[in-house]
């Protein structure tokens, strides 16, 4: 697993659309302003997009019955 900033042309397989969809559809519909999205984090399994926090799930990162839901992570970014 890596972790690293949205690029440009991510694209993430989730039980909505299995054949993929633009991570910036999804930043959209959860309302991410554009200026937050370049250090947005997205979690990658097998250089795909599996999960971007706060926004969306992939296939990759099934739910697991007899777990909630909610998970709570905390992500901050970092300035120079």
């Amino acid at each position: 697993m890596v972790v690293r900033p949205w690029q440009e042309g991510d694209r993430i397989r989730s039980a909505g659309a299995p054949a993929g969809r633009r991570v910036t559809r999804y930043f959209t519909e959860s309302r991410i302003p554009v200026p937050d999205r370049s250090q947005w984090p997205v979690m990658l399994v097998d250089d795909q997009v599996a999960w971007v926090p706060g926004v969306c799930r992939g296939l990759a990162a099934p739910s697991r019955s007899g777990r909630s839901e909610l998970i709570w992570y905390r992500c901050e970014r970092e300035f120079d």
